[in-house]
């Protein structure tokens, strides 16, 4: 399994107040549905990338892929 990057876990203990430790234990343990959490993912930033785009913002124009939970798919 891919392991998120330093921002990723930035971003979870801002959101989810996860240690590193309880994140990976969570992780080893089987807590998380890897399909389902990718497909979530996926939909999000999709969602967010529209919304971002109404408004004229584009965050995202020299990214070629996206991350997801335990692997990255081409845009």
């Amino acid at each position: 399994m891919v392991r998120p990057s330093a921002d990723r876990y930035s971003m979870i203990d801002e959101i989810a107040t996860l240690t590193i430790d309880d994140f990976e234990l969570l992780l080893g343990v089987g807590v998380f549905n890897c399909a389902q959490m990718n497909d979530a993912i996926l939909k999000f930033r999709r969602y967010e990338d529209a919304s971002l785009a109404y408004t004229g913002v584009n965050r995202h124009a020299s990214a070629t892929c996206v991350g997801l939970m335990d692997s990255t798919v081409p845009i």
